[in-house]
C-alpha cells in the first residue's frame, strides 16, 4: 500500500567544477594564473525507489532461439541476453524541510522516600 503521509528522503550530493578563462573574468589581484577554478556544491533531497531491470536478447539471432526453437536445444544452446538495470528516484529541487525548534519539557519528580 502506498503510503502518502510518510516519505523518506535522502540528500543527493550535486556540484559542478568550471574553469573561465581570465578574459572572461575580471580578478582583482597581483599575481593571476590562466584559468581561474569555480567549484559549486549542494545537495537537493531524493526519495529512492525500487530498481527496473530490463532484460531483451543480445540480437536478433537470440531472439529468433528464444521464441522458435524448442526448449532441449535451448539447453544446450542458452538465449544471450542484455540486461540494464535503473535505479529510480524521485528529486525535490525545492522541498525546503521544516525542522521543529527543539521543546524540552521540565519535569519536576519528588523522591516520596520514607524511613522508619
Amino acid at each position: 500500500m502506498f503510503d502518502y503521509k510518510t516519505r523518506t528522503l535522502e540528500k543527493l550530493r550535486i556540484g559542478i567544477t568550471q574553469r573561465l578563462s581570465l578574459l572572461d573574468v575580471i580578478v582583482d589581484t597581483d599575481y593571476v594564473a590562466d584559468q581561474i577554478e569555480v567549484q559549486i556544491r549542494g545537495y537537493i533531497w531524493q526519495e529512492k525507489l525500487d530498481h527496473v531491470e530490463i532484460s531483451y536478447p543480445l540480437d536478433w539471432w537470440q531472439a529468433f532461439k528464444e521464441r522458435w526453437l524448442p526448449a532441449w536445444i535451448l539447453k544446450h544452446s542458452p538465449v544471450i541476453k542484455q540486461t540494464h538495470i535503473f535505479d529510480m528516484a524521485v528529486l525535490y529541487p525545492d522541498y525546503i524541510p521544516v525542522i521543529e525548534p527543539y521543546i524540552m519539557a521540565l519535569h519536576h519528580c519528588e523522591s516520596m522516600s520514607k524511613i522508619d
